[in-house]
Parts: C-alpha cells; structure tokens; sequence
C-alpha cells in the first residue's frame, strides 16, 4: 500500500504543479497590469495638476496686470483732474 500511496502523491504532484505555475502566472499578470493602470493614474492626476497650475499661475498674471493697469489709470486720472 505505501508504493500505491507513493505513486498517487507523485501522480498528484505531476498535475498539481504545472497548475499552481499557471495560476502564479496568471496573479503576477493581474499585479503587472493593476501596476500599470496606478502608474497610468498616477501620471494622469500629475498632468491634471500641472494644468491646474499653469490655469493658476496665468490667472495670477493675468491679475496682477490688471491691478497694475488699474492703479496707473487711477493714477493718470488723479494728475488730470490736478491740472
């Protein structure tokens, strides 16, 4: 009875092996591809950010332009109203 027992286990380890390989290939696939996709997010939200920057950053220009045009007519329409 042991050989038969000896021989069912290696039996049993031929078929479970070459399964256990594929399902381990099949989970380092499915970690390969959800790394992917969060490095794919990851550069997305850095791209989202950097053009919320840029908006800011140009709309801060934008205003500080206009205080300035804004003070010099204030400032030309006091030397007018001088004369």
């Amino acid at each position: 009875m042991d050989e038969k027992d000896d021989k069912r286990d290696t039996d049993l380890r031929c078929e479970v092996e070459p399964q256990i390989t594929a399902v381990r290939q099949i989970v380092l696939d499915k970690e390969r591809h959800l790394i992917g996709q969060a490095q794919l997010d990851l550069l997305r939200q850095t791209r989202s950010l950097a053009e919320v920057g840029q908006i800011l950053e140009r709309e801060r220009q934008g205003n500080w332009f206009g205080e300035v045009d804004l003070n010099a007519v204030i400032w030309l329409l006091d030397i007018v109203v001088r004369s």
